[in-house]
């Protein structure tokens, strides 16, 4: 079963200081518009979005040099194989693959967005609530229109 990041829309705080950990990690700068964990406000919640390592993995299939690869059902980037076509970034349903300097950079469960969560309630999980079921489809619904151009 597939693991991705998680926080409920009732507990995040929005303050996107998980954004900005991630890119200065990841990435050496404060960058959140290139970061691979995303907060978003829908409503009353502020959803956090990340690589959710599909089953089925459509950035995966798309990727021409084979950056892309599962390693312990973990989707996984070699950013020295992106040679940064953006196939990836159009193909992720999610919006989750973000770009940076050229190339793709993506959530690989490195944990520091975790670690700097002021509430502590950032988490991998491998399971999904369900009376979320609701709020997510929304939220999957205006980032394909988003996508899309709509």
């Amino acid at each position: 079963m597939p693991v991705y990041l998680s926080i409920s829309p009732l507990e995040c705080v929005g303050c996107k200081i998980c954004m900005l950990a991630c890119t200065a990690e990841n990435l050496g700068v404060y960058k959140p518009t290139s970061s691979a964990i995303k907060v978003v406000r829908l409503g009353e919640g502020d959803y956090v979005t990340a690589c959710r390592n599909c089953a089925k993995a459509p950035c995966i299939d798309v990727c021409p040099t084979d950056a892309l690869y599962r390693e312990n059902g973990v989707v996984q980037l070699s950013r020295e194989k992106c040679i940064g076509c953006g196939r990836c970034i159009v193909a992720c349903p999610f919006g989750a693959v973000a770009y940076y300097n050229g190339k793709a950079f993506k959530c690989d469960l490195c944990g520091v967005c975790i670690e700097k969560c002021p509430v502590q309630k950032l988490k991998v999980t491998d399971s999904w609530d369900q009376r979320k079921t609701k709020l997510w489809n929304t939220m999957i619904e205006i980032a394909g229109d988003i996508q899309l151009g709509v």
